[in-house]
This record gives structure tokens, sequence and C-alpha cells, in this order.
């Protein structure tokens, strides 16, 4: 018969608000800015949904929330009946996104990749105040699941690589007091022809 994608993945922008030496997603940041707008999001969305698209998961690139369009399309994706997932690093996750999310996405990841303040400086190359924003973000995604009774599942993402093995087991803790439903563990990539990974 006909085989054709079910699910698909759309980065709606290269820019990111954090400090990852380690990601792939895009080099030399600041030569590549870019991002989608609604109108064009759209118009790829129409597309998956003709193509008998199942599912679209807004990734990066950089981080999706770093473009103001992303959640009008992830309204407009859910809307055309396509399920919806989200991966995030959570900085700028707040109550009217949270709550746009919590009602449109099948699940979200926040790619958190720490345990503490200490591996989070580490990881996202951020200070205490953001991972502290972060969990609280994350909270308030768990309560307001919890408000609209929503069947969004919520997971946290942890890269795995030698620094951040004292991680693991703590991570894994710090995810069931936040009330979250899944913790993500996956082994960090090196770049095309890296031979090792920097710090």
């Amino acid at each position: 018969g006909i085989s054709r994608p079910i699910t698909y993945e759309l980065d709606m922008t290269n820019i990111c608000n954090a400090k990852c030496h380690f990601c792939f997603g895009f080099f030399e940041q600041s030569k590549h800015l870019d991002s989608m707008n609604f109108k064009e999001a759209k118009k790829i969305l129409k597309q998956i949904k003709s193509f008998g698209g199942k599912a679209v998961t807004f990734t990066g690139g950089g981080d999706p929330l770093c473009n103001k369009d992303t959640i009008k399309a992830v309204v407009y994706a859910k809307q055309i009946g396509l399920d919806v997932g989200f991966i995030t690093n959570g900085i700028l996750l707040n109550e009217k996104i949270i709550c746009d999310i919590v009602k449109s996405c099948t699940w979200i990841r926040i790619s958190l990749d720490a345990s503490s303040r200490e591996s989070y400086k580490i990881t996202h190359g951020m200070n205490s105040t953001t991972f502290d924003t972060v969990l609280e973000n994350i909270k308030d995604l768990v309560k307001e699941k919890k408000k609209y009774k929503s069947l969004i599942t919520v997971g946290i993402g942890l890269l795995t690589y030698d620094k951040t093995i004292n991680d693991i087991i703590p991570f894994a803790k710090l995810g069931l007091s936040l009330g979250v439903d899944y913790a993500q563990y996956r082994p960090l990539l090196k770049k095309f022809k890296e031979k090792e990974i920097n710090n």
C-alpha cells in the first residue's frame, strides 16, 4: 500500500536563550537567527494534515518559545486535528503559554539536563536564578495539568555524558518531587567530525 510519514518535527526558530556548549541544533548561533512566522507555519501544518500526518512535534533548532508565533501554531495544529508534542528548555514558559500548551499538547518535555544549580550551569551555561525559574515553570505545568484535568504527559530530559553521570539518580528524584510523568535519559551525541565533547 501507500506508505507515508505520520509524525513530523517542526523547527520554528534557530534562536535560543540558553548557552549549551554541546548543542548541534545550530552552528555559529549569531549568524543563524532565522524564525518561521505563523503564516508559514500554518501553511506547513495544513500540508502535514493533507498528507495524512497525525502528529507534529515543535522542537529546535533553537528553543521554540523564542519565536512569538510558536504558540499560535501549536493551538492551530490542535485545531486541525493533529496531536502535538513540544520540546523546550522551559525558560520562557509563563501562565498564558502554559495554559495553551496544557490545552493543546499531547505531551511536553523540558530539556532540563541537570539536577542542581551547579550542573545546570555546566550543561546550559545559565545561572542558578534561571534554573530555579525553570523548576517553578515545571511545577506550574503540573499544576495547570491538574487544574484543567488535561491528559498531557509532562516530562523532563537529561543528556547523559561524563559531566552528568552524578545527576542520573538525583534527576529521577527531582522529577518525582516536581510531579512530572516521566524522565527521559538519552546520550549526548558528538558534532560531526568532533573528536571529543568540549566543555
